[in-house]
C-alpha cells in the first residue's frame, strides 16, 4: 500500500488553474452575451420600422413659389407660432404626447383638410392641435410658376412634454 502512495502524482496548484480557466470562459460568455444584447438594442433603436409613413414631399416646380405663412413669412415663423401658441390642456401639464397631423394649405389661404395621422389614445391632444391649426392666421398660398394658386400639404409633428 506504501508503494502505491509513492507512485501518485500530484499537480500543484491544478485545482486553482481550473477554476481560473471556468472564470475566464464564463466571463467570455457573459461578454458575449452582453455584446450581442446591446447590439440588438442598438440595432432596434437604430432601426425603428414605422407603424405608419409620413406622406412624401412634394418638390415645387421650377419658379413655383411656397406659401407664406401670415401672407409675409416662412415655414419658420409658422413653427414659432405653433410654438408661441400652443397650450396645455388643463389638467394634463404633466403628460408627454406626440400628435402628428396633416393640413393642406388651401388656395384661398386658409388652413383646412385637417388628417390626425397618430396621436395618443387620449383625444385632447389631438383636439388642442386641431383647435389651433384653426385659428391659424391666413397665408400667401403656394403658386405655381404662373402664378395660379395651388392647395400644397404639410405634414406636422407636435410633441407636448411635460412638467418642463
Amino acid at each position: 500500500m506504501k508503494k502505491d502512495k509513492d507512485n501518485e502524482v500530484y499537480f500543484i496548484g491544478a485545482k486553482k488553474e481550473i477554476k481560473f480557466r471556468r472564470n475566464i470562459i464564463a466571463a467570455i460568455v457573459i461578454f458575449i452575451i452582453i455584446a450581442v444584447a446591446s447590439g440588438i438594442i442598438f440595432y432596434q433603436d437604430r432601426h425603428v420600422v414605422p407603424s405608419h409613413m409620413l406622406e412624401t414631399v412634394d418638390v415645387l416646380p421650377k419658379n413655383a413659389k411656397s406659401p407664406l405663412f401670415d401672407g409675409r413669412y416662412d415655414m419658420t415663423a409658422f413653427i414659432m407660432w405653433i410654438k408661441d401658441n400652443l397650450k396645455y390642456p388643463k389638467g394634463y401639464e404633466e403628460q408627454n404626447a406626440k400628435v402628428v397631423v396633416s393640413f393642406v394649405i388651401k388656395e384661398d389661404g386658409y388652413i383646412g383638410d385637417i388628417k390626425v395621422i397618430s396621436a395618443p389614445k387620449n383625444p385632447i391632444f389631438q383636439r388642442t392641435v386641431i383647435s389651433l391649426l384653426k385659428k391659424c392666421p391666413r397665408w400667401k398660398p403656394a403658386e405655381q410658376s404662373d402664378g395660379k394658386a395651388i392647395n400644397i400639404r404639410y405634414t406636422l409633428p407636435v410633441a407636448f412634454k411635460g412638467g418642463q
